[in-house]
């Protein structure tokens, strides 16, 4: 958010502030990283130049104590244009935060797709960004085997970011098997392409009964909720972005979602 802020500022040094010294900037991912700051000044003074403008969304923070997630609106001025009426970009900024509290490496997603002057569709960013919204919709109906047909068998996944990773399909089975018995309901938000023709990212609002997750999630310190009222009613919202990568077979071999303490709530039944 404080970077948006910084961004739409035009001063370039103010932005340089937020990073560390050999910090890393991939925009977009897919191209070529800078590192360090003054490479980095010289990536972004361009874009600063053109009245750009940054929208941010809500962030979300994983559970690594070091990563988040900012999906944002970048505009870009034109001549004639009034301001935040340019050329548009949907992004999503994956921040890795140091102890000091400053950006180490900042990665953006953002496609063709993903911008208000594309040409057209492009197959492989509109395939990728589609086996995403699958994987809730397969998750709602129930279907684990329609799930798993998403994925390849090296699926390596860590849900959330932070916890542990998970190999291989089987493993998949059981974490999916556990969400569609808790009656999870997943709504697919904003999705965006990366162009390393790997990459996509979507924003999740998920629910599930409170039972038997929330103590689970509890014992491994992945929220703070206070135990509800009727633990067998209550549900638990989690707001979350899902970062998946696929193979050249177009399937996904790679998952991580990012939400953290802060993005779980509970949700009471109603009367």
């Amino acid at each position: 958010m404080e970077y948006c802020r910084r961004v739409n500022t035009g001063q370039l040094d103010s932005v340089l502030d937020l990073f560390a010294d050999e910090a890393r900037l991939v925009d977009p991912l897919g191209s070529e990283p800078v590192t360090g700051r003054a490479a980095i000044g010289a990536r972004l003074a361009p874009a600063l130049s053109t009245s750009l403008h940054e929208e941010p969304g809500r962030p979300y923070a994983a559970h690594d104590g070091r990563s988040v997630v900012l999906p944002a609106t970048v505009t870009v001025g034109a001549p004639g244009l009034p301001p935040r009426r340019g050329a548009w970009t949907r992004v999503m900024g994956v921040l890795d935060v140091g102890e000091d509290g400053l950006i180490q490496e900042l990665r953006v997603m953002w496609g063709v797709t993903d911008t208000s002057w594309s040409s057209g569709p492009t197959a492989d960013e509109e395939h990728r960004k589609e086996l995403a919204r699958a994987h809730c919709l397969r998750i709602n109906e129930g279907d684990v085997d329609g799930l798993l047909k998403l994925y390849s068998p090296r699926i390596r996944f860590e849900d959330p970011v932070g916890s542990w990773i998970r190999t291989g399909l089987e493993t998949l089975r059981a974490h999916a098997t556990m969400s569609v018995g808790s009656h999870v309901q997943e709504t697919a938000g904003i999705t965006v392409a990366a162009q390393d023709g790997r990459h996509a990212a979507v924003t999740v609002s998920a629910t599930t009964d409170y039972l038997p997750s929330g103590p689970l999630l509890a014992r491994h310190n992945l929220m703070t909720l206070p135990t509800p009222a009727d633990s067998g009613r209550a549900r638990i919202g989690i707001e979350y972005v899902m970062v998946i990568g696929v193979d050249g077979d177009g399937l996904i071999d790679e998952m991580r979602a990012y939400w953290g303490a802060t993005d779980v709530s509970l949700l009471e039944p109603a009367g």
